[in-house]
């Protein structure tokens, strides 16, 4: 098997090539219905906390230029 990188959308993914008998030999793992939503529960969490994440950093900047610009008293009572 051949191992490639590359980037695609600025997300790192892996391509690989694989021979006949190397995809023959190759074991699937199938999870229960509970491991499954498990990990669907987990990668919702996850996307509703990088979004989370991304409002954060977005007030937190507005509250930086806001201090630099008005005063750090103004900055804390208006984004407190």
């Amino acid at each position: 098997m051949k191992l490639y990188m590359t980037y695609v959308n600025d997300i790192l993914i892996f391509i690989t090539h694989w021979r006949q008998s190397e995809i023959e030999n190759i074991l699937i793992p199938i999870l229960s219905i509970d491991m499954q939503r498990d990990i669907e529960t987990n990668i919702q969490k996850s996307f509703a906390l990088h979004s989370d994440s991304k409002q954060l950093l977005a007030k937190a900047k507005a509250a930086v230029e806001c201090a630099i610009e008005k005063g750090e008293e103004y900055a804390l009572q208006h984004y407190m």
